[in-house]
C-alpha cells in the first residue's frame, strides 16, 4: 500500500526508470494507479538481482549490463563501484570484460560513433559491461538495447 503521494512519485520514478532502460522492449510505462499490488510485484521482479551469463569455456557474454552515466549525479562514483566489482570477480583470463564510452573524450567518442572500423569498436561489441556517458539512443546504435541497464539521479 501507498501511504502518500511521495510513495507513488517514487514508485513511478522507479517504474520510468525500469522501463526506460530496457529500452529494446515494447513496453508502456505501467501507470501507478490502476492495479497497484500488480505493479509492486512487477517492479520486485525486475529488480532482482540478475548473475551474468558465461559461456561454457567461462567467458561472460557481451552486452549484459550497462550504467548510463550522467554527469554530475554520481556516475563517476557508480562507475568506480561497478568497476571494483568487476576487479573483485577476476582478474587476467578470468576478467569480465568492460569499456566505458564518453563524450566528454570528444574526438574519440565522435570516432567510435561515427566510423564503423574505429579502434573502440571491438571493445563496445565484445565487453559484458559497459559505462555510457552519452545520450540513451547510442546504446541502440552499439546493439546494447536488449541489456539491463542502470543510471543514478539524484535530488540536488
Amino acid at each position: 500500500m501507498l501511504r502518500n503521494g511521495f510513495d507513488a512519485i517514487i514508485l513511478f520514478l522507479c517504474a520510468t526508470l525500469i522501463v526506460t532502460a530496457r529500452v529494446g522492449q515494447e513496453e508502456a510505462i505501467p501507470q501507478v494507479f490502476d492495479d497497484e499490488d500488480a505493479f509492486v510485484k512487477e517492479l520486485e521482479q525486475r529488480m532482482k538481482p540478475r548473475n551474468l551469463v558465461f559461456d561454457n569455456n567461462g567467458k561472460a557474454e557481451p552486452h549484459q549490463f550497462f550504467h548510463l552515466h550522467h554527469m554530475k549525479t554520481g556516475g563517476t562514483s557508480m562507475d568506480h563501484v561497478i568497476q571494483c566489482g568487476l576487479s573483485r570477480a577476476g582478474t587476467g583470463a578470468h576478467a569480465i570484460p568492460y569499456y566505458s564510452l564518453s563524450e566528454c573524450s570528444r574526438a574519440s567518442y565522435q570516432n567510435c560513433i561515427n566510423e564503423p572500423k574505429a579502434r573502440c569498436r571491438p571493445s563496445v561489441e565484445s565487453s559484458a559491461v559497459m559505462s555510457f556517458c552519452a545520450p540513451l539512443f547510442q546504446t541502440n546504435q552499439f546493439d546494447w538495447q536488449d541489456s539491463d541497464a542502470i543510471t543514478v539521479i539524484r535530488n540536488p
